[in-house]
């Protein structure tokens, strides 16, 4: 594929999908994205699209704190990164890496739309976490490795919905991100801790988390604007879902940082087979 012809195809639609989000982003709730281009992008496309329809469906009946952080998935910063780094691998003639990256970029818009649900299953929420995990992982190549330690018997348990990619954005931005580290790795941990009780965990061996953060954390007071809105969320939607019986705790030593989730387990039909 000559350059010229990779600007037609590939770039000028990504350009085009980066004018709408402009044009969102200011207030045309009545724009969308024009589905053009390779298959990839166009069910990017029809992905975007059918996140923004969800959202704007549900603004005057869906949960507050639900409505924020799938607007938050939609804002322009990680997209513009995203697209404007597949831009230039196109340009550079990496078209593979571009096209697993637009894959990637599709399963995180599309298992974040989850049919606009509370609920979804564990699986789900991995599966969630590993595409954007990906994606990350190609823009910050100091990423080293995602682990996953849950049985299979756990997958199909029904958790809230978003409940672990603020954490990992979390862990990746202000742990491995900032790590001199060159073997950062991030773990995802999952298992039943009573016949009633199931506890994940998000640990990365990057920088580590000062005693009075790790503090601030645990008690509710860490107050930072934008950076500390992931951890608050999380905790506003786990008190209204959960009724108050989950629990969100913060460690940190030298080696290991690690927040820990304690979840009550719940009986919730999850449509469609669990799957989007």
């Amino acid at each position: 594929m000559s350059q010229e012809s990779a600007y037609i195809q590939i770039v000028r639609p990504i350009e085009n999908l980066t004018r709408t989000m402009n044009q969102i982003q200011i207030g045309g709730h009545d724009i969308r994205a024009v589905v053009e281009g390779p298959q990839e992008i166009q069910t990017l496309a029809t992905t975007f699209n059918q996140t923004l329809d969800r959202v704007y469906e549900n603004e005057t009946k869906y949960r507050e704190a639900t409505i924020q952080v799938l607007q938050a998935q939609i804002q322009p910063h990680f997209l513009y990164n995203t697209l404007d780094t597949i831009q230039w691998q196109i340009l550079g003639g990496d078209t593979d890496t571009a096209i697993t990256m637009i894959e990637n970029l599709s399963i995180f818009f599309r298992k974040g739309l989850n049919h606009g649900c509370e609920y979804t299953t564990l699986r789900n929420e991995i599966t969630h976490v590993q595409s954007y995990f990906k994606i990350q992982a190609i823009r910050f190549p100091k990423l080293h490795q995602l682990s996953i330690d849950i049985d299979d018997g756990l997958m199909d348990q029904p958790v809230m919905h978003f409940i672990l990619q603020p954490l990992v954005e979390n862990a990746i931005n202000h742990g491995l991100r900032c790590s001199p580290n060159g073997n950062n790795e991030l773990r995802i941990g999952g298992a039943l801790i009573s016949p009633t009780r199931l506890q994940l965990t998000v640990s990365n061996n990057g920088q580590p988390m000062s005693a009075k953060l790790v503090q601030k954390l645990n008690d509710g007071s860490y107050q930072a604007g934008k950076n500390s809105y992931g951890i608050y969320n999380i905790r506003h939607r786990l008190q209204l879902i959960y009724n108050g019986q989950a629990r969100l705790d913060f460690s940190s030593t030298r080696r290991q940082t690690t927040v820990r989730v304690i979840l009550p387990l719940v009986e919730e039909s999850i449509e469609h087979g669990g799957e989007l």
